[in-house]
């Protein structure tokens, strides 16, 4: 069976990934699907307490979530990497991060507002930093509702 190549029509774009989970991953697997040069930064094994949120490493699931991106680790609490990650994003056009808002570690971000388990109201997620207009979207999506 022939391999499948990804589509070129957003070959123009890069992209950095700094998202977990599910929602951001599945959020830049389309820019990656249709051609962006989307890299994956990761912390190096050990650094990020909440590393095992997206399952194993190898596992089906991460696998599937980030093909067509490369990759590379950054420990982001060392100046050096700070300092490839200012360039990094200097030549991106596109900046995804899913953190929670006091958590943001990226200068610029275009956030995936898919709000942590357990953060279902709306009373909470403005407590965490989400911003009124963004809660507003949420409960009006049935994310909110769906996250009960």
């Amino acid at each position: 069976m022939p391999a499948i190549t990804a589509s070129s029509a957003l070959a123009s774009l890069r992209i950095l990934d700094f998202s977990r989970v599910r929602a951001g991953p599945t959020c830049v697997k389309q820019f990656a699907d249709f051609g962006a040069d989307v890299i994956k930064i990761e912390s190096p094994p050990g650094v990020d307490p909440n590393e095992s949120m997206g399952g194993p490493r190898h596992g089906p699931d991460m696998q599937n979530l980030h093909r067509n991106k490369r990759s590379m680790t950054l420990n982001l609490k060392l100046g050096e990497a700070r300092a490839v990650l200012e360039r990094l994003v200097s030549t991106a056009d596109v900046v995804v991060e899913n953190y929670r808002p006091d958590e943001s570690r990226t200068p610029a971000t275009v956030r995936t507002p898919a709000p942590p388990p357990g953060t279902h109201t709306p009373e909470m997620l403005g407590r965490l930093g989400y911003p009124p207009a963004e809660i507003d979207a949420l409960a009006q999506a049935g994310v909110i509702e769906a996250m009960k």
